[in-house]
């Protein structure tokens, strides 16, 4: 079921974001790009036939900015808050019905990991997002 919830949430940004991707790895595609990657997921619940699960997702937004330049910093942060908000907007209700909730739990700005080391003005934010699901046998 996994595999329909990161389909659904790429679904869900590709119409405001160019370059969205499912990978556990990061590859930079044009001046910003969307990363979905499943972490973990834990039972709620099970019964017989059904199984109430949550899928823990990390979702990396990738942009090349001067985040020195206050017009570059709030350009991206607006982008950081729209990519929220196509989240929040589908947290109950999906076309394809892969999640009964799903919810932004965190948003970490300025991030600095491997991805971002040896590359200038590559601005990375991470939002953690929680997906729970009612699955039936």
């Amino acid at each position: 079921s996994y595999p329909k919830i990161e389909e659904a949430i790429k679904f869900v940004l590709d119409d405001d974001f160019p370059n969205v991707y499912i990978s556990p790895l990061f590859r930079m595609a044009g001046n910003e790009c969307v990363r979905i990657n499943l972490e973990s997921s834990s039972s709620e619940d099970l019964a017989t036939n059904f199984e109430v699960r949550t899928y823990d997702i990390l979702i990396s937004y990738y942009t090349k900015a001067d985040m020195s330049k206050e017009q570059d910093n709030e350009f991206v942060k607006n982008r950081i808050d729209k990519l929220k908000k196509a989240l929040i907007d589908n947290q109950v209700k999906t076309t394809s019905n892969n999640w009964a909730k799903l919810e932004v739990t965190g948003i970490t700005y300025n991030v600095g990991n491997d991805d971002n080391d040896d590359k200038d003005n590559l601005y990375i934010a991470e939002l953690e997002v929680s997906a729970t699901n009612y699955n039936q046998f």
